[in-house]
């Protein structure tokens, strides 16, 4: 009897410990794979706000240096409908 509950405690923590090594490396590859297309649709956006920009229907919110803080507002002379 003792020898039984012996091996399925190591069985049950070799499993827990197991499961946990390949948890931990799929997450970090989920993680990275997320961070690259997160990084990738950010460049995307920030080019179609810039063109907005250079259209003159809004406005981005720059720094002292000209650097981009993330912050927009529309144009004065754009006007938005929206239903028709």
């Amino acid at each position: 009897m003792l020898p039984s509950l012996i091996g399925t405690l190591i069985g049950v923590a070799a499993g827990g410990i197991i499961t946990w090594f390949v948890s931990r490396a799929y997450y970090q590859r989920a993680t990275k794979h997320l961070n690259d297309s997160v990084e990738k649709l950010d460049k995307r956006i920030f080019k179609v706000l810039r063109a907005l920009e250079e259209a003159g229907l809004i406005e981005l919110a720059r720094d002292k240096n000209g650097k981009y803080t993330g912050g927009l507002k529309l144009s004065a002379s754009v006007k938005i409908t929206i239903g028709g």
